[in-house]
């Protein structure tokens, strides 16, 4: 800090004083009009209550010429202090020191009993520090201009005030003009909000009037379709009664029993397919997934379709062996109604030629079942709208199969519900396959281990260990126990196991210190550690480059089949090698 001038105060003429020099330096320094009545003033007021509460004091002007550069006011006065600092500055007396932090750029008070220090600083508009020979020139101008009397500096406090009552108009007229616009704007969103408010009102109603619409035409088609069901049945069982006791028969009567069951068929069809489509579109229908067989499906589906085929075109069934496929878990009923669609169209457009059904497991990800004709097959125009409801692709195929144009759009909604997609490959005069995409979970289990798996379970819960000897020991798994780690780390060598099952809260040694101490062991760290512990612990829980488990059980649902997977699974590995 350098020292740029001192002022003693003790009456009214010393605080004029004092905010002339103040102003005058504040512009030798740099500071702009505005910036030196900000500094100027906050100085006077300081050296009023100065001389109000500390009986006179000193006024010391410094400058910080290094950055951040700023001009220091500094006043010291002897009074008895100001006893409450901080209840001073929220009270209505304390005005004054208010004005000092909103003046400045800094402001520190201390107060004791043997007198007051506040100093002000106010940054400067300055890249640099200050040469000597520009200190020097100050030094001489505050020597050479003194300050003016006191009328002149009334008299600029006078201009001071006229500028900041204008300034204070120009803010005024502005405020006025912005609360104008504000107005103008809080009136035009409350219209929006109305306008807004009247078209949900509208778009509320509308949507009622359409849930109420579509409730209505599902209650109309179920009880349509229902009623349609007694006689329908009532036809078919009729015409098969009729058509068994063919010796009785003339042969026109024959013929006509067959043409009244076709028609029953094709009426029991479309029944169906309303009666399924209503449920989907009122989401009546849920999916019951169990461990499925594709071999099983394929034989129940050879089963129903071999009776079917036409006589009077030479089409042969083909269902390729899907032994390869591995069991799945999904819904059996809906996956047998999508492949019953494919082949129930597939037979109905095929001329002559095949119908193949076959199935692959698909990158280990899904389970793909196509169904491949030779039939007439659907221009690119069409495809794109088959799966729509109600539409039929016009020729002169419909003459002999009709339908109701719901299978396809019904089939692709029943694969969406199992989480698939069905995709269709088409060329006029070539044929179709229709594809069947799922995804392929597999079925949850744990078989029989061809050699003993040896388990070391480290816990100090004696229960944990029984749960997992009954769930592990007919899978041909040797268990052994330990209740603390240090007993575990012993037993390890000993017991040479498979896999470590590791507890975390333990006495003697802790699950994380056991594992760190098992990875860092040259014998010891290969062996496989899953983590069984209530905590609801992840792997972000361990640093990447430290020691990590294999896995981390949850011992609240230790009995469940992915808990018991994981164990499984590490286990495999050596069997699959």
């Amino acid at each position: 800090m350098i020292d740029l001038f001192k002022i003693q105060i003790r009456d009214e003429n010393d605080i004029v004083n004092c905010r002339q020099r103040v102003r005058q330096i504040a512009g030798y320094l740099g500071l702009d009009n505005l910036q030196q009545t900000q500094v100027s003033t906050a100085a006077s007021e300081a050296a009023r209550n100065a001389v109000r509460h500390g009986g006179g004091g000193t006024v010391r002007l410094r400058l910080e010429n290094r950055s951040p550069y700023c001009l220091e006011v500094e006043l010291m006065d002897q009074g008895p202090g100001i006893p409450d600092l901080n209840q001073a500055l929220l009270s209505t007396t304390g005005l004054g020191l208010k004005a000092y932090y909103r003046l400045m750029d800094s402001c520190t008070i201390e107060s004791t009993e043997k007198g007051t220090t506040v100093k002000l600083r106010k940054f400067l508009p300055v890249a640099k520090a200050f040469e000597s020979r520009e200190l020097a020139q100050i030094l001489q101008n505050l020597i050479k201009f003194p300050p003016a009397d006191p009328s002149a500096e009334i008299k600029l406090q006078n201009r001071e005030l006229i500028v900041a009552l204008e300034e204070l108009r120009k803010q005024q007229e502005l405020s006025f003009q912005y609360q104008l616009r504000l107005e103008d704007l809080n009136k035009e969103l409350a219209d929006t909000n109305r306008g807004v408010i009247a078209l949900n009102s509208e778009l509320e109603d509308q949507a009622k009037r359409v849930v109420e619409a579509g409730e209505v035409k599902s209650r109309f088609l179920s009880h349509v379709t229902h009623e349609f069901r007694t006689p329908v049945n009532s036809l078919l069982s009729m015409s098969r009664i009729l058509l068994s006791e063919g010796d009785n028969l003339r042969p026109e009567q024959s013929v006509q029993l067959k043409f009244i069951r076709q028609a029953a068929e094709g009426l029991s069809e479309m029944v169906n397919d309303l009666l399924d489509t209503v449920k989907m579109q009122a989401r009546k229908i849920s999916v019951v997934n169990s461990n499925l067989n594709l071999t099983e499906i394929f034989d129940a589906l050879k089963a129903l379709f071999r009776p079917l085929l036409p006589a009077d075109r030479n089409i042969e069934l083909i269902f390729e062996d899907c032994s390869h496929v591995p069991h799945f878990i999904s819904d059996e009923t809906k996956i047998s109604q999508i492949l019953r669609n494919f082949i129930s169209n597939a037979l109905k457009f095929t001329e002559e030629g095949s119908v193949v059904v076959r199935a692959d497991l698909i990158d280990h990800d899904e389970i793909e079942i196509c169904v491949i004709d030779t039939g007439i097959g659907i221009a690119d125009k069409e495809q794109p709208h088959v799966f729509e409801e109600f539409y039929q692709v016009l020729g002169h195929h419909q003459r002999r199969a009709k339908g109701t144009g719901l299978g396809l759009s019904l089939a692709q909604k029943l694969a969406q519900l199992l989480g698939g997609k069905i995709s269709l490959k088409s060329a006029p005069g070539v044929g179709s396959t229709f594809t069947l995409r799922l995804p392929y979970q597999a079925v949850k289990g744990m078989k029989k281990f061809s050699s003993t798996k040896k388990i070391l379970v480290i816990d100090d819960d004696e229960a944990s260990y029984f749960n997992l000897r009954d769930l592990l020991q007919a899978r041909n798994c040797e268990l052994a126990f330990a209740r603390n780690g240090a007993d575990g780390l012993k037993l390890v060598a000993a017991f040479a196991p498979d896999i470590i099952i590791l507890d975390v809260r333990m006495p003697v040694m802790d699950g994380f210190e056991v594992l760190e101490h098992l990875k860092a062991s040259s014998s010891m760290k290969n062996i496989p550690v899953l983590l069984n512990s209530s905590m609801n612990l992840t792997f972000d829980d361990f640093a990447p480059n430290g020691p990590r488990p294999d896995g981390i059980l949850s011992k609240d649902a230790l009995s469940r089949g992915d808990e018991l997977q994981m164990i499984f699974d590490i286990l495999s590995r050596g069997e699959e090698a």
